[in-house]
């Protein structure tokens, strides 16, 4: 796991995104041997660790907690900016307002 962050992390965001989604236990892990929830958030730090103009999430609460929904909230959140966009297909609308500048409900 900490090989594919090392190779993904255009940031240097690492140590951040991964307290904030709570991964520095499993950091040294297989992707092979995370849980469903560990591998949610594995791919939600993935992301967030990357530079981009428009990142995109679908669904990135499922297999969450309520406390790990609301860190994943913050982490992805934290990366809106003025020239940066996120776009999130969610099913949690507590997470998709605490997001969501604009939302379409469809």
């Amino acid at each position: 796991m900490q090989s594919f962050l090392d190779k993904k992390d255009e940031k240097d965001a690492q140590a951040y995104i991964c307290d904030i989604l709570d991964l520095e236990n499993v950091r040294t892990r297989n992707i092979a041997d995370l849980s469903g929830g560990e591998l949610q958030r594995f791919a939600c730090a993935i992301v967030a660790v990357q530079n981009a103009d428009v990142f995109m999430f679908d669904e990135p609460s499922s297999y969450l907690d309520v406390k790990q929904r609301l860190n994943a909230g913050k982490a992805i959140r934290n990366l809106l900016g003025e020239k940066t966009f996120v776009i999130c297909v969610e099913h949690d609308l507590s997470l998709l307002d605490y997001l969501s500048d604009f939302i379409c409900c469809l």
